[in-house]
């Protein structure tokens, strides 16, 4: 048996919202869809980035990842989220916030680890 369900009115509101923004923004920038998939930008996993972490840290659940003006990734990660794994007694949680240049260094931290978390 198939049954019907219908789509909550602000789920309706968001998707049409959503829709007209992406058509919208085409129009305004005069953006084309690509006309083949080599004009598609193509992206490769780099393991050599970033650079190993000073400290035995290890990174949390990455919940933001942000690029400023000088080209260089900000990330931010939930370094307590390794105790509902276990970390193990080698590591050590990394900072919340961490800057990284564009070769992958370490360029600032801060937020250490439980800091806010009481």
């Amino acid at each position: 048996m198939i049954t019907r369900t219908r789509m909550p009115a602000g789920a309706a509101l968001v998707v049409l919202a959503v829709a007209a923004w992406c058509t919208l923004s085409v129009r305004v920038t005069g953006a084309k869809p690509p006309e083949s998939k080599s004009d598609v930008p193509q992206f490769q996993y780099d393991a050599s980035w970033p650079r190993p972490l000073p400290n035995n840290w290890v990174l949390g659940e990455v919940a933001g990842v942000g690029v400023d003006a000088t080209d260089h990734i900000w990330i931010t990660n939930r370094p307590l989220s390794h105790t509902d794994y276990g970390l193990a007694a080698c590591c050590k949680p990394a900072p919340a916030v961490i800057e990284f240049d564009q070769a992958g260094a370490i360029v600032q931290t801060w937020g250490d680890p439980g800091e806010g978390y009481d």
